[in-house]
């Protein structure tokens, strides 16, 4: 994982599956992990994720700095946090180990 937001009703996560790890493989342990926990609070409803994930393959560094700004910036955006290191939800806050 090199990247993540965990907004409100949404995830945005950048991740580089194994080399012999299928991408729905790699967001399967995420997605079944966490709605497993989620569920189990009060008021929550299964299915707690949608079907399926949006894929976008990234090109090059340039790409990866657009995606990484895009997902930093979204509690900002979204009115969640003044600065995205203040976002207790997201990588930006610095307390979550990432792969390079």
């Amino acid at each position: 994982m090199h990247r993540h937001v965990v907004m409100p009703d949404y995830l945005h996560i950048a991740l580089t599956p194994g080399v012999t790890t299928m991408l729905e493989k790699a967001v399967q342990p995420i997605k079944g992990g966490s709605s497993s926990k989620i569920g189990k609070r009060p008021g929550m409803r299964f299915p707690v994720w949608n079907a399926g994930f949006t894929e976008r393959q990234i090109r090059d560094q340039r790409d990866f700095d657009s995606h990484a700004n895009y997902i930093e910036q979204n509690p900002v955006k979204a009115e969640l946090a003044e600065k995205a290191d203040e976002y207790p939800y997201g990588w930006a806050i610095g307390k979550f180990a990432l792969d390079p």
